[in-house]
């Protein structure tokens, strides 16, 4: 069962299932792309160049998003660099070949999957999310070859609004379904693990909302 959410740029499409090829921690097959360019997903041509799902976990990839626009949007952040890279972003933006500014805050995120990351970058009211696909730079399909890194830039806002409204869907629709396959592969995954996690992003959603509703006015 596929699921699909979309905002004007951002599209997040996810399978519900059980496969052997993922990981306890990214339980579901994940696809991201951002006004079309795939962040995450491959294709290769033993499977007759068709997008696969790498192995994710959408709950991953709100999470670490709202953390980013937190990120952003705190203007008591003296902090130029966040998100979960250890070690100087910004060189390490430019030794993947992306043109980085120096004054700019960067953001560092896992979105969600397994070998797939960007970093986002704002400046101007524009956010750059500067790409970086691992599995689709193994590729063999001639239509993908060099597609697996670059940079998208998109208004600032109107991404924040793809991202409040697509995890405002996932929290209240799919969420829930999420955790029965997750009670069932993982045997560590307990009742009070699914509130905190509910509790978590809900707070979360809720304080980047505001921060947004702030700025605006």
């Amino acid at each position: 069962m596929w699921i699909t959410m979309k905002g004007k740029h951002l599209e997040l499409r996810y399978e519900i299932g059980h496969f052997e090829d993922v990981e306890v921690w990214n339980p579901f097959h994940l696809l991201i792309f951002l006004d079309g360019h795939m962040l995450v997903g491959y294709a290769f041509k033993k499977y007759d160049c068709k997008i696969m799902g790498e192995s994710g976990d959408p709950y991953g990839f709100f999470e670490d998003i709202l953390y980013c626009l937190n990120f952003m949007f705190n203007e008591k952040e003296k902090r130029l660099e966040g998100g979960g890279y250890v070690g100087d972003l910004r060189r390490e933006a430019r030794k993947i070949g992306f043109i980085v500014g120096d004054p700019t805050k960067l953001y560092w995120s896992h979105l969600g999957a397994a070998y797939s990351r960007a970093i986002f970058e704002i400046g101007d009211e524009l956010l750059k999310v500067h790409y970086y696909n691992d599995l689709l730079s193994y590729t063999d399909c001639p239509e993908f070859i060099g597609k697996h890194k670059g940079t998208v830039i998109v208004s600032f806002n109107e991404f924040i609004e793809d991202v409040l409204k697509m995890a405002k869907e996932y929290i209240g629709k799919w969420f829930p379904i999420d955790v029965k396959i997750r009670f069932e592969v993982d045997d560590d995954f307990t009742l009070e693990d699914y509130e905190d996690w509910r509790g978590n992003i809900r707070q979360l959603l809720e304080h980047v909302e505001k921060l947004y509703q702030k700025k605006a006015k």
